[in-house]
């Protein structure tokens, strides 16, 4: 695993122990989701952008935003391995700053710190535990996002997609064993 593009371009990014608690999203697929985000749902491209990393694992994909320019990401897992190697990683790039890591369980996500709003969110939880529509509703119902914000689901190929009322799931990739779904929040 390795950071894509940036200023850390090429950044190589240290593996979980156990592949059966961290899942890391594969470099092709990172590749493909940020590609569809620059051209499609990014106009104004990455700086000020407040980014959301949710069961962020590795921290691989809030790792390549801030790395492409985001301004912010809140890392959240509830692993310890998780976490630790994200703060690695942040030091590694010397991000500290530009991050918070917090240990949240995303059935129950409080109210953000400060009332922060973000306008991207990467979620990606164990594949086929359906967690999806928990997590749509725990970010709208405790204002996590910004009008019009991105919502980058990842699930398992043979799972269905969440449905939410106040998301709208505007477009579906399949890579291999993975799907990616991109949802607007529309308040």
């Amino acid at each position: 695993m390795r950071i894509i593009s940036g200023n850390r371009k090429g950044m190589t990014l240290k593996s979980p122990q156990d592949r059966n608690i961290i899942r890391p999203t594969t470099d092709r697929v990172k590749e493909n989701i940020f590609n569809i985000l620059e051209h499609n749902y990014l106009p104004d491209g990455w700086p000020h952008l407040r980014v959301l990393d949710l069961c962020a694992g590795t921290g691989a994909l809030g790792l390549e935003a801030l790395s492409r320019g985001a301004s912010y990401c809140v890392f959240v897992d509830t692993s310890p391995e998780a976490r630790g190697l994200i703060r690695g990683h942040l030091e590694q790039m010397d991000a500290m700053a530009k991050a918070k890591i917090f240990r949240r369980d995303i059935k129950s996500l409080s109210t953000p710190e400060r009332g922060e709003k973000f306008q991207l969110v990467f979620a990606d939880p164990p594949y086929g535990k359906n967690f999806g529509a928990t997590i749509l509703d725990q970010l709208a119902k405790n204002e996590w996002l910004s009008e019009g914000a991105a919502i980058v689901f990842e699930e398992a190929s043979t799972t269905d997609l969440p449905t939410h009322p106040l998301f709208i799931l505007d477009e579906c990739r399949t890579y291999g064993e993975s799907q990616i779904g991109i949802y607007l929040f529309k308040k």
